[in-house]
């Protein structure tokens, strides 16, 4: 079991005698959050030298190099794939499909399961239409009016895309930097869409309330 930690030193001298490429239970839910756990405490310990604002930068390619050298056979695999679940939490990184690119290259050459082979390729195709140069994939919502909103309708313009939700603190924060940022560009061809990630009935009237501004802005 791991936990939310930065454990001591004699922690890691126990985590470097774990074999999880001889754990017998491949194909369990426990397992696979094993291995998540397993190289996310090998990443901490490879950076905590590091400050707070370098160690997110270095994690996909930290977790890579965990994968490669601390697992073999089908457990490699599998890591490979735990990395492929996270992989939205990478998209800001400018380096991103090439890291991605060559996790498969690797695997394609290196792999034990192809059954964990193809799940990764589906995984990876997933974000294939967001690669640098491919058109967004479209999408349609409703706005707080009830009226449709497009983004291919907005083609040809710069826009400004803000997924945001109203119980998160940092986007709370962010907002009015934002609302600044759409005042200043007002009458160029950037179009702002505010995308509120709510579901159930509760959550959406909630929201609207919060755009109309019948709930205060708290983010301080």
């Amino acid at each position: 079991t791991f936990l939310y930690l930065v454990p001591e030193d004699s922690y890691y001298d126990f985590l470097s005698t774990i074999d999880p490429s001889e754990t017998p239970d491949h194909f369990s839910y426990d397992y696979i959050a094993f291995l998540s756990g397993f190289m996310r405490d090998h990443f901490q310990r490879k950076v905590a030298n590091l400050p707070d604002s370098q160690k997110y930068a270095e994690r996909m390619p930290v977790m890579i190099d965990v994968a490669i050298n601390e697992f073999h056979g089908e457990a490699r695999d599998w890591a490979f794939l735990s990395i492929a679940d996270d992989f939205s939490q990478y998209l800001g990184r400018e380096d991103f499909f090439e890291l991605v690119d060559s996790m498969q290259n690797y695997l394609e050459l290196n792999h034990s399961s192809p059954m964990v082979l193809e799940a990764f390729r589906k995984e990876k195709a997933e974000y294939e239409n967001l690669r640098p140069g491919n058109p967004a994939p479209d999408f349609a919502l409703p706005d707080v009016n009830g009226d449709t909103v497009k983004l291919s309708e907005l083609q040809g313009k710069v826009v400004y895309l803000d997924f945001w939700g109203r119980w998160v603190f940092p986007c709370l924060q962010e907002l009015p930097s934002s609302l600044e940022l759409e005042e200043k560009l007002k009458g160029d061809a950037v179009e702002f869409v505010y995308v509120g990630l709510q579901s159930g009935e509760d959550q959406l009237e909630q929201w609207k309330d919060f755009v109309t501004g019948e709930i205060a802005l708290r983010y301080a």
